[in-house]
């Protein structure tokens, strides 16, 4: 399905199918681009592998703001050794820094940047694996990234987003519980709290 067509779907549940629209356009394309992102955190629906040129000095690496979750991080040097470098929190990273200059063991993961617990010592390469987000649906014609057999559900977080607005006409409480736990069967529970203190401990 297309967004045109996840947006008709998104009426047609709704009953909201006759101008003026209840709901604008842009709000329900928003609401079934948030559907896609819940999705991948949920379910860990998109991996992704990338790697990394890091010269002496480096510090840190810049990497997609949509990776948002690295499962394994490949340090390999140029001689042909490898080593798995820990994941951290910005607390134990600094808690943890060594005297020895023999280069990165660790790393914390945080707003599109990866730093290194020391600077890196000698030429190498950072091979990266993990979960990211799906690129945001713009024209009627974009897809969700996820595998087909998902969008049919993404409506219902648009249809539970739509109802918890505000309006003595369209909030129904009740249909927004009923849509998000079926979005929730589909798709699992949120990880929210999960991800939220990572975040909280990986924020200066």
């Amino acid at each position: 399905m297309n967004l045109a067509e996840l947006r008709a779907a998104f009426r047609r549940d709704a009953m909201d199918q006759a101008e003026p629209y209840g709901w604008a356009n842009k709000d329900v394309d928003a609401w079934l681009n948030e559907a896609v992102e819940e999705a991948c955190i949920r379910a860990r629906l998109l991996r992704f592998t990338d790697e990394y040129s890091m010269l002496p000095g480096d510090e840190s690496a810049e990497i997609d703001h949509r990776c948002f979750e690295i499962t394994r991080a490949l340090w390999c040097e140029a001689d042909g050794r490898q080593r798995e470098l820990d994941q951290l929190d910005i607390l134990e990273r600094d808690a943890n820094r060594r005297a020895v200059a023999d280069g990165p063991r660790a790393f914390v993961h945080r707003d599109g940047l990866l730093d290194l617990d020391f600077p890196v010592s000698t030429t190498a390469t950072l091979r990266l694996e993990g979960y990211r987000l799906a690129c945001p649906m713009r024209v009627e014609t974009d897809r969700p990234e996820i595998d087909r057999l998902h969008h049919r559900h993404l409506v219902d977080w648009a249809l539970a987003c739509a109802y918890r607005i505000p309006d003595i006409e369209l909030e129904d409480a009740s249909r927004a519980l009923a849509a998000e736990a079926r979005f929730e069967r589909h798709f699992g529970p949120s990880p929210g709290a999960r991800l939220r203190r990572a975040q909280t401990a990986n924020t200066p």
